[in-house]
């Protein structure tokens, strides 16, 4: 057995979460956005206000074009003081999108972006602050949005037809896929609408075991796989895409899928569901038969490593190794959860599971105990996560009840000796949830088990750890696999090799 502190390796990188371009446009049914000074006040009540103070409180920096600048700067700077408003945009910092305007600039805090724009913008997202605002700026936001450097768009609709205008998207312009992020209606008829750009996906239905499950694949399906399982009430994406993407370039057929009642997988009624967890381990071994996998490098996170431990004992020719990421073996005599965690779940209730928001609220809650205090929880991203799972998911109330009342069988502390895939034990040293110690027994009960502990860390898998983390599995994975007979075929005729 080896013992492994994550200090001991190459410390990781820090990476800065990117800022948010978001574009407010006011515009009338019929999508003109030109002079709104002239149509749109009219329609301002205190819910608009309260909508305004939130993206000021959301943003510390403007981009704007030329057209709008002037009309701004020729208007802004008179007006007096003392009104949030006002002093809001007078003192926030101000880039300029122009190749006719000059510096210096006089409104205040205002700079020009005259060289390479989409180099300029994308340089200003990653700087550390809060959301980048556009007001207006039509032509700014087409071409931010055609080359995907616009997070969000905001409509403030309002129900008036003004027949000629200038509109934000007008006839000839590229096509864009959008999503609803949320949607208000005010008092006065006024609808706020945020979209943001469509998340591009692979991600398809397949049958396997006899259920329809989720799933998407990353790199090429020539080298070896590894099948990545989550744990309780998660789906796919919580296997975040650049973790995926970094084992894909290590030369790994990555699949992750969502669980029954997760994401986009066949969901049953919430309190009620009709299978085990050893049918969740039988889904697993059902998605290497849909592959055509005779066996697959399985790396189980929190509950997925139950499920990945069970495939090793039932199914133990199907697993090339093992990863147990966050893991506990079950049983007793293991350290017990931290009173934090155990106060947060004997005080919160199930929020309104209609309500989007009070969800993600929910979700974000637990996340953050689970990320024992190590100081790697980013919540605006996060939350970014969390509301694209809520909306790509069947029943929610499903997705975070039914993991948690299904029958998970017999306790499998006793069995560990027998497995004889070569297994690597990942664990944070700060884990609420499952304290150092299950890891500790996991390495003492399985053969030849190694060790991985991760500093600072929770009940998580952090950015900043993937830096030691993803060459820990590259390096467990390099051994080899086999595929299923019935899924080789002879390249040249097509026909099943013998």
């Amino acid at each position: 057995m080896a013992h492994t502190e994550a200090s001991e390796m190459k410390g990781p990188t820090k990476e800065v979460a990117m800022r948010k371009v978001v574009a407010v446009e006011f515009v009338s049914l019929d999508g003109v956005v030109e002079s709104p000074e002239e149509w749109a006040f009219s329609y301002s009540n205190d819910e608009m206000e309260e909508a305004n103070a939130s993206g000021m409180a959301a943003s510390d920096a403007m981009l704007l074009g030329r057209v709008t600048y002037d009309q701004m700067a020729a208007y802004w700077p008179n007006q007096s003081g003392g009104v949030p408003m006002v002093d809001y945009i007078n003192s926030v910092s101000k880039f300029v999108v122009s190749t006719t305007l000059e510096e210096p600039l006089e409104w205040n805090n205002s700079t020009l972006i005259k060289g390479n724009v989409a180099e300029e913008i994308a340089a200003l997202k990653r700087r550390p602050g809060k959301d980048i605002a556009i007001i207006g700026s039509a032509t700014l936001v087409q071409s931010l949005l055609q080359a995907d450097l616009l997070d969000e768009l905001r409509l403030i609709v309002h129900p008036v037809v003004l027949g000629s205008g200038r509109r934000l998207f007008e006839d000839g312009c590229d096509g864009k896929a959008l999503e609803l992020l949320d949607s208000k209606t005010f008092g006065t008829g006024v609808l706020y609408l945020t979209y943001r750009p469509a998340v591009k996906s692979n991600d398809k239905i397949i049958q396997a075991n006899g259920v329809d499950l989720c799933v998407e694949t990353f790199g090429d399906p020539a080298d070896p796989a590894i099948l990545l399982i989550h744990g309780a009430a998660a789906s796919m994406l919580a296997w975040e895409d650049g973790f995926c993407e970094r084992l894909a370039a290590g030369s790994r057929f990555v699949i992750r899928y969502d669980h029954r009642d997760t994401g986009r997988s066949v969901s049953y009624e919430p309190g009620a569901p009709p299978y085990t967890l050893r049918d969740l381990a039988a889904d697993a071994v059902g998605l290497l038969d849909a592959f055509g996998l005779g066996s697959a490098h399985l790396v189980g996170r929190s509950m997925g490593g139950g499920i990945a431990m069970l495939v090793a004992l039932d199914d133990p020719d199907r697993v090339a190794s093992l990863t147990l990421v966050g893991t506990s073996p079950g049983g007793p005599d293991l350290p017990p959860m931290s009173e934090e965690f155990l106060a947060h779940i004997s005080r919160v209730g199930s929020p309104d599971w209609s309500d989007r928001e009070a969800v993600i609220d929910h979700v974000i809650g637990m996340l953050r105990v689970f990320s024992g205090g190590s100081g790697h929880f980013d919540e605006a991203a996060m939350r970014d996560l969390v509301g694209r799972d809520v909306d790509r998911t069947v029943n929610v109330a499903s997705s975070q009840t039914n993991h948690f009342v299904m029958d998970v069988g017999d306790p499998i502390p006793e069995r560990l000796g027998e497995i004889g895939a070569p297994t690597l034990v990942v664990h944070g040293a700060q884990d609420p949830v499952f304290p150092l110690g299950h890891a500790l027994a996991l390495e003492k009960e399985i053969p030849g088990a190694q060790l991985l502990a991760l500093e600072r860390t929770g009940h998580e898998l952090p950015l900043p750890v993937w830096d030691v983390v993803v060459p820990a599995i590259l390096r467990h994975t390099s051994g080899g696999q086999r595929r299923h007979k019935k899924a080789q075929y002879d390249d040249d005729t097509g026909e099943e090799a013998q």
